[in-house]
C-alpha cells in the first residue's frame, strides 16, 4: 500500500476536528487530495457550524461524527491532538484497514 502522507494526489483524506489544528490540516489538504472530507465532535452552536461552513469554503465535505462509517474510501484520517482516543469514531476509523491513522505533525512532516 502507498503511503497516503507523502502521496496526497488522489487520496482520499478525513479531518478529524476542527479546531485550530483541524482547520490548519483542512487548508494543508485542501487542492492536495482528490477527496477531502471534516468532521468535529461539537455541533452545536453558532461556532460550531462556522467551523463546518469554513471547512467547506477551503473544499471539505462535512461529515457528522455518526455517519463516518458511510464515507466510502479513506485513505487517511487526520485526528485533532485535543480529541479522546477513545471515541467510538476513532475505533471505528482504527478498525479500518483502508485508512490510516495519523497526527498533524506527522502530516507537515
Amino acid at each position: 500500500m502507498r503511503d497516503p502522507v507523502l502521496d496526497l494526489a488522489g487520496s482520499a483524506a478525513l479531518v478529524v476536528g476542527l479546531g485550530v489544528t483541524g482547520m490548519a490540516c483542512v487548508e494543508h489538504l485542501a487542492g492536495r487530495t482528490a477527496a477531502l472530507y471534516a468532521t468535529d465532535t461539537r455541533t452545536e452552536g453558532e461556532a460550531a457550524r462556522e467551523r463546518i461552513r469554513r471547512a467547506g469554503e477551503k473544499g471539505a465535505v462535512y461529515v457528522p461524527p455518526g455517519r463516518l462509517g458511510e464515507v466510502g474510501r479513506l485513505d487517511l484520517a487526520v485526528l485533532s491532538p485535543g480529541l479522546d482516543p477513545n471515541l467510538p469514531e476513532i475505533a471505528a476509523l482504527r478498525a479500518r484497514k483502508d485508512c490510516r491513522l495519523t497526527g498533524e505533525v506527522e502530516l507537515a512532516w
